[in-house]
């Protein structure tokens, strides 16, 4: 992230699921903060479309790539999560 703060709220990366050949969409909105910088972890509400086959896979535990086009930036866990 050279030259860059870091990420704002509400920035939506590519998610992407290890041995998946997709990424899937989602929002990502930190809790009690309005940007997240390299190294730093927080918690945050991710609102997201996730393929069919996958919604079983999301729950508490469960953790993904944050990327940027194809480059592993981090990572989400679920810590709780709704499906709606």
């Amino acid at each position: 992230m050279n030259g860059r703060l870091g990420y704002k709220s509400g920035v939506r990366p590519n998610h992407w699921i290890p041995g998946r050949d997709y990424t899937f969409l989602g929002q990502v909105e930190f809790e009690g903060r309005g940007i997240l910088r390299p190294g730093e972890s927080c918690n945050a509400t991710i609102k997201c479309i996730v393929a069919t086959q996958d919604i079983e896979l999301f729950k508490p535990g469960f953790a993904w790539h944050i990327c940027e086009a194809n480059k592993i930036m981090g990572f989400a866990r679920v810590l709780e999560c709704s499906h709606a």
